[in-house]
Order: C-alpha cells, then structure tokens, then sequence
C-alpha cells in the first residue's frame, strides 16, 4: 500500500517528507512486532495505530407534530418533524473487525458504532412499531499515533473485541481457566446486547452487523484466539521471549507449555 509523501531515493533508502516544512527525514522500517512472523499480517496500521475514534450509542429518534420543521423536498417550514435524541459520546479507542471479500482477504480494521439506533416509527404512524439497527462502521479516524497500542491493549479489552465497555478477566479455578465478562452498560431490549456492544461474548452471529456486506465483528473462533493469546498475555509480558516467539510460530509454542500453564475452555 503507497505511503503518501514518500519515495525511495536513488541508494534505495526509503524517505518521508514533511508536510508542514517540507523537510526530508528518514523512514523508520516497521517494528519487529508488527513484522516478526505471520500473526499480524492481516492487521491494518490503523488498527494499533489509532489513539481513538468519536463514538456514540444509544440514539433514538422520534417524529414529533409540534414541532417546527424543515421540508427539503418542497423547500418550506412545515409543522411536524424527526427529532434525533442522542446516547453518549466517547472518545476511547476503537473497536476491531473483519474486512473479508473472499477466503483468501481478510483484513483486521477499525470499527465504530454507525448506529445503535430506534426510530419509533409508531410517533409518525399511530402505531406501536420501533425499529431497532445495531450496525458498525469502518472508521479511519485520523488520530495516527507513533506509539501502537500494546498487545494486552488488543486480547485483553472487551471494546476492543467487541464486547463493549466492562472489565475482561481471567479467572482460573481448580486447574481450569475461563474468561468472565463484566459488562458496563445495560442490555438493550431489542437485541439484548449491552448497549455499546458489538456483539454478544463469545456470539457467533450471521445477522448483519455492519454499514458494509463484505464486514463483520470476529466470529466465535477469532474470538477463542484473541482470548487465547490474552490468557497467556496475563502472565507473560508482550515483549517477553516466550510472546515475541509466539509470533512466528504459535501453534508449535501451544505443544511445549508446562504444567504452569492453564489455557481457557470453552464452552460450547
């Protein structure tokens, strides 16, 4: 993918140039952690490289006949208008899912509520319809860091995966480890899902859950290997050897853990 503002010169060194004074500095490579190995492939800059995105849940929208508004199809103020009343507004860091076109495309991007919205059509029409939306969108939010975010950052935060706002935690009891999610916001009604979620914890859903077809939150198996590397990131640190290793080759580290180790079940 281009880098705008960047060539490479005639040694074949990569160079950036400044915007805003023009001058030329050198372009740092990719740290290891975004190179070594096969695990971060599919992720996009962005994805550990945004500090946040504007977000907002909870919208509701009602047609109220007192009230003045404006018709932009025969261009005149009439009586009799959509009132949009807004949730709360955030801005923390944003949420992770799939860009997939086919099987062999599949990229990890950043997300942020489109609409967690009812319109209580009922208001317009008399009756008692609502229609409910739970759909995200894909955001580059333009808040480019230098510093990415760390990996417990990614595996180990709910709003991150998708869960919402909470606390995530490992608990292990008598030799066996499961997460436990902790929700911050209420379920809503419609879809019983806490009202800045994405999706459920540990949901395999097939519903559309997106401004776009071909994007979508992490299945429940995504889900298990997010969790799975977050387990061992509780007592590993990110830059430790044994995780700096797991980049390159996970599966084989999974066949020489100790008895130490405790992995997450799950149920079914």
């Amino acid at each position: 993918k281009a880098i705008p503002n960047s060539f490479i010169n005639e040694n074949g060194v990569s160079k950036l140039i400044s915007k805003s004074s023009g001058k030329v500095m050198d372009l740092n490579p990719p740290k290891n952690s975004c190179t070594k190995g096969t695990a971060h492939d599919n992720l996009s800059c962005g994805s550990c490289h945004s500090a946040w995105v504007p977000q907002c849940i909870g919208c509701h929208n009602d047609f109220e006949k007192e009230t003045e508004g404006y018709d932009l199809l025969d261009n005149k103020m009439i009586k009799g208008a959509w009132v949009e009343y807004a949730g709360q507004y955030f801005a923390d860091p944003p949420t992770l899912g799939i860009e997939q076109t086919n099987d062999e495309h599949k990229k990890i991007l950043t997300f942020a509520p489109g609409m967690i919205m009812t319109i209580d059509k009922g208001s317009y029409t008399g009756d008692k319809e609502e229609i409910f939306k739970r759909l995200y969108a894909p955001a580059n939010a333009h808040t480019t860091i230098a510093k990415g975010r760390d990996c417990k950052s990614c595996h180990n935060d709910p709003l991150a995966i998708g869960y919402g706002r909470g606390s995530l935690e490992y608990q292990i009891t008598d030799g066996k480890g499961r997460w436990i999610f902790k929700q911050r916001f209420a379920n809503n009604k419609y879809d019983g899902l806490p009202e800045d979620a994405w999706i459920g914890f540990m949901e395999e859903t097939k519903q559309l859950r997106s401004t776009r077809t071909n994007m979508r939150p992490f299945n429940r198996e995504e889900q298990k290997a997010i969790l799975t590397v977050g387990a061992c990131l509780t007592c590993h640190k990110s830059d430790s050897k044994v995780m700096q290793e797991s980049l390159i080759d996970f599966e084989k580290l999974m066949t020489q853990i100790t008895e130490k180790c405790i992995l997450p079940e799950w149920s079914n």
